[in-house]
This record gives structure tokens, C-alpha cells and sequence, in this order.
């Protein structure tokens, strides 16, 4: 795999797909062109959902802190549109 004239060491070019700003191939999620891995972030389930923000079957996780959201409801975390009144970001049924 390459970005831009750099080799990215770890990917699998039949399996890859861009994800947000990740790379994800059947195997596992990367992080950035040195192939490191977003470590229990689910490759075959891991979505987008805006700004910084990812899910996969389980979890919610945060690529602003690279973290995954303790106590955030995969099912209903959701960005939040700017300027909104709570003032955050994105929140969950709990407001998390």
C-alpha cells in the first residue's frame, strides 16, 4: 500500500478500505501511514460517524484521543450538528 510516494507497512491492498481518516483491511485497523494498529477496534464492523468519531459492533471510539468512549452507547452515539446548544460534540441516550 502506498501514501502518496510512502510504502504503508501492514495493510492488506486486496482487503483495504478507507474509513473516515483510518485504514481498515480484513484484519485490522490502522492508524496512520506507519501501519500502526487501533489496538480492539473491529476491522469488519468499524464505521465513521463524523468529526472524530468511530463505532464498531461494541464500542464507540474517539480518534480526537485515541480512546475508546468508557460507558458510550454504540447504538444511539451520534455527532451533534456545530453550534449545538448542549455545546458538545456528539452524545449517546446517556449524554455521554
Amino acid at each position: 500500500m502506498f501514501f502518496q510516494a510512502e510504502i504503508v507497512p501492514g495493510p492488506d491492498p486486496a482487503t483495504s478500505r478507507v474509513v473516515g481518516d483510518l485504514l481498515a483491511d480484513a484484519s485490522a485497523v490502522f492508524l496512520d501511514i506507519c501501519g500502526k494498529v487501533v489496538e480492539g477496534l473491529d476491522a469488519a464492523t468499524v464505521e465513521h460517524l463524523g468529526y472524530s468519531y468511530y463505532r464498531d459492533k461494541s464500542r464507540v471510539y474517539s480518534r480526537f484521543d485515541n480512546t475508546f468512549i468508557e460507558g458510550a452507547d454504540r447504538d444511539t452515539f451520534e455527532k451533534l450538528p456545530p453550534k449545538h446548544p448542549s455545546g458538545g460534540s456528539a452524545w449517546d441516550k446517556n449524554w455521554i
